[in-house]
């Protein structure tokens, strides 16, 4: 039932607030990004709930057309309002930013 409980919260948190926290985003900061979350674990109680998810992310920057390597670890807090899972908290933990072409086995971060 956990898996269920899991999947059924991913599946109906609001995108819209996501949206409008991000205009220009990508046209802005980086003119190709993917945002891989993988191996989710999120910890459900009542109302609010806690969830830890690895990022990958191979991105162009736009400034110079970089294209680069991050990756990272995010934190977030879920609320329930009105019966939706809303975004309360996001915090991102940088565990790598490198140059695609060099790669992160010298350096993890530029």
């Amino acid at each position: 039932m956990r898996g269920q409980v899991a999947l059924s919260l991913v599946h109906s948190v609001s995108f819209v607030p996501i949206r409008g926290f991000f205009p220009g985003a990508v046209s802005g900061i980086f003119s190709f990004a993917i945002h891989y979350s993988l191996n989710g674990h999120i910890q459900v109680e009542g109302d609010q709930a806690r969830a830890r998810w690895y990022l990958f992310m191979p991105c162009t920057v736009a400034a110079g057309n970089q294209a680069m390597w991050r990756a990272g670890i995010d934190h977030e807090i879920y609320a329930r309002m009105d019966g939706a899972w809303m975004f309360r908290h996001k915090r991102s933990e940088p565990l790598m930013n490198v140059p695609f072409e060099t790669g992160w086995a010298q350096t993890r971060f530029v």
